[in-house]
């Protein structure tokens, strides 16, 4: 069945150096076939990161993010491993970087220690998109330069409701954190 798809793909958008791979996800990782491990999960795992619930999927011109993958906007829009943004993440992970690094990766947040936001840092209405020549920027991405998204943030507005922008001293770009870590 993949492989009559990936014709019918090829001979109907003429694009052969494309392939559609489509797999239902129910929440159960593993291979077809496999069988998952049932029972509840381990309990250095939470049921979901604090504040708003997320799913981890982002907008990246006609094709959907999934988790743990961020919209690399630098040349064309396309999908790429790591994360931007608290949002790249599923409900149970946040965003981790090395040190100052724009990008990062999603890991579980049951492995961190939780804390209460600090006042002001929740912000409901605040999306994290901003303006570019190409098309909005996502959260965790600013307008750069040249008028492409470039990972990182140079204000709060750069980030998510539940993020800040971090800066070193002297800076002017940082990395959206989460509030509650």
């Amino acid at each position: 069945m993949r492989s009559w798809m990936t014709l019918r793909l090829v001979l109907v958008l003429g694009l052969p150096a494309c392939s559609l791979h489509l797999e239902l996800s129910c929440g159960v990782h593993g291979h077809a076939g496999e069988v998952a491990a049932s029972g509840p999960a381990p309990a250095t795992e939470p049921a979901s990161c604090p504040g708003r619930a997320r799913t981890g999927i982002t907008e990246c011109f006609a094709n959907p993010c999934g988790p743990g993958l961020y919209c690399d906007e630098t040349t064309l829009r396309e999908c790429r491993p790591g994360c931007t943004s608290d949002t790249n993440c599923g409900p149970r992970d946040i965003c981790v970087r090395e040190g100052t690094a724009a990008l990062g990766r999603c890991e579980s947040c049951g492995g961190h220690e939780l804390h209460a936001a600090a006042p002001g840092c929740v912000e409901p209405s605040r999306t994290g998109a901003t303006p570019c020549f190409f098309g909005d920027c996502g959260a965790g991405q600013f307008c750069g330069g040249d008028q492409r998204c470039v990972p990182g943030c140079v204000s709060d507005e750069n980030c998510s409701a539940e993020e800040h922008c971090a800066r070193e001293r002297g800076s002017a770009t940082g990395v959206c954190r989460s509030c509650y870590f």
